[in-house]
């Protein structure tokens, strides 16, 4: 009986020391492969929100790219960092901006979880650039691909313009907004709506264009079909006192030019008005009302004569 009770004992013994041994072991592995650290994070993103409060100030934030990148120094176990980092976001507030200018607004840091704790972040504020919202009429440009064998066709835009809003510092990189028009098969005058792109100015980058707002991108087109005449080009210029325009001798390249002419429109010729004196070199045919040159057609050459009036 008592070695039966001894063996009990022992059993009981091992039992304790197992499940201590199985503690520690634990909380030796824990310590060892997911311990609690404290790590810097560089590079972390700026993030704006309330700019749609912002908007209805009237100001919108410009220069994105150059709002900095901040460290933020976090404590927690190794694992729980790793899994917040990614999700961890530095939120700047611009809802309550009411002026322009470079303005320096407090940040704040929004972690996914209670895991992790913010030791510290290596600016508390950010400058933001704000400008004022305006609205800015766009001159609208139509360009067209393609051909028709034997018409002439005139692509026009209903509107001359375009309201575009944003920044006026972006509105200025926007040179004007371009309707592109295949007109391969068009047989018959139409109107149809065709979506428009940006076309920036020469130093302009597309990437920088963070506040424009376009709220609609349909403009409507009118396609006018013509039969081609072929009119001879008059080069006229008006009379001086010392010289004179040798209309016989004075030649053009090319001699005539295709254009189109609306109904009930009477007219013989195309003319190219030059300036007195002026010598040799390309020219824009004049416009005349219900007369349309195409743009190819536009330029000509002028090989001017003038006479020495006496």
């Amino acid at each position: 009986m008592a070695q039966e009770e001894k063996k009990g004992k022992n059993r009981l013994r091992y039992m304790i020391l197992s499940i201590i041994i199985a503690v520690v072991a634990w909380s030796v592995v824990t310590y060892t492969t997911d311990p609690d650290i404290t790590k810097t994070f560089a590079g972390v993103r700026v993030e704006l929100i309330g700019e749609d409060e912002l908007k209805e100030n009237g100001y919108v934030v410009v220069a994105r790219d150059d709002l900095p990148k901040l460290s933020v120094k976090m404590s927690g176990k190794r694992s729980d960092l790793i899994k917040t980092i990614d999700k961890t976001k530095i939120l700047l507030d611009v809802s309550g901006i009411d002026e322009e200018g470079e303005i320096e607004t407090e940040i704040a840091v929004k972690l996914p979880n209670s895991k992790v704790s913010v030791e510290k972040v290596s600016s508390q504020t950010v400058t933001v650039t704000v400008e004022k919202l305006v609205t800015k009429e766009i001159p609208v440009r139509v360009e067209q691909t393609g051909d028709v064998e034997g018409k002439i066709i005139k692509s026009s835009s209903e509107k001359e313009t375009v309201p575009i809003s944003g920044a006026k510092s972006e509105l200025d990189m926007i040179e004007a907004v371009l309707v592109s028009v295949d007109i391969t098969g068009i047989t018959e005058t139409k109107t149809e709506k065709k979506e428009y792109t940006l076309v920036l100015k020469d130093d302009a980058d597309r990437e920088d264009l963070d506040t424009i707002g376009i709220t609609e991108t349909l403009v409507s087109v009118t396609n006018t079909v013509y039969e081609p005449r072929e009119l001879p080009i008059k080069v006229v210029t008006k009379t001086g006192n010392e010289t004179a325009l040798n209309e016989v001798d004075t030649a053009t390249e090319p001699k005539t030019v295709k254009v189109g002419i609306s109904e009930g429109v009477n007219v013989e010729y195309i003319t190219v008005t030059i300036d007195e004196g002026s010598g040799e070199g390309e020219y824009k045919l004049d416009k005349l009302d219900g007369v349309y040159i195409p743009d190819k057609n536009r330029t000509v050459i002028v090989k001017p004569i003038w006479n020495q009036i006496n």
